[in-house]
């Protein structure tokens, strides 16, 4: 796609951005990894009392969750993520003024989650910047915000963007074995990367492959 980027586990996108929590927002992208860990986004907002508060949507156990502030509000568990494939994230924050509370709404492809509604005294809540890919293998792209579309790479020149490490394109196949190349006797590329197929099981060994398959 001609609006994604690869990112290596190290690299990421910082976006600048000022948005009044307050108000109905909304956020969609696509993805596809073969990792069962990551960040996929970190939205950074500051309240009245100048204290921060971070919202997460990451891979846990190969699947999404939802975090605020180091707390978990919901996982998606019907699809497991770390599959190569492209999946659609929507999210929504609304707030009602009338009993201060917020909604918290995240779709992954066609599953929903429950709404999640939170009471938070807050006048004004601000979204100041937002963290794309931190500590995540794999492609995402297609990121729109409040149904804007926002252009990730870089010879797009978007001043709202700075990008640490990423890559033009979906350069999945060469992230996955230049990672794999990179592993240790330690660990576990089983687990880690689930390349059996068609009811195969992996063992991981000590030899110089690393794996065998039964």
């Amino acid at each position: 796609s001609s609006n994604t980027l690869t990112f290596d586990g190290y690299s990421f996108v910082r976006m600048s951005s000022i948005l009044n929590l307050t108000q109905h927002t909304n956020l969609t992208f696509t993805f596809r990894t073969q990792v069962s860990q990551g960040v996929l986004l970190k939205l950074i907002s500051f309240d009245e009392k100048k204290l921060q508060h971070n919202i997460l949507i990451q891979i846990k156990d190969s699947h999404i969750t939802l975090e605020l502030d180091k707390k978990i509000l919901f996982q998606i568990n019907e699809i497991t993520i770390n599959d190569g494939l492209w999946h659609t994230i929507y999210f929504s924050i609304d707030y009602t003024s009338t009993n201060q509370n917020y909604y918290y709404l995240l779709r992954l492809d066609n599953v929903f989650s429950n709404q999640i509604q939170l009471f938070q005294s807050i006048l004004s809540n601000q979204l100041k910047e937002s963290i794309i890919g931190n500590d995540f293998h794999g492609c995402l792209g297609n990121l729109t915000l409040n149904n804007q579309i926002i252009y990730l790479q870089k010879q797009d020149k978007n001043p709202l963007l700075e990008h640490i490490g990423t890559n033009n394109g979906c350069q999945l196949a060469e992230i996955e074995t230049r990672t794999l190349r990179q592993y240790t006797g330690k660990d576990d590329l089983c687990s880690l990367y689930h390349p059996c197929y068609n009811g195969g099981i992996c063992s991981s060994q000590t030899t110089k492959h690393g794996l065998s398959f039964i």
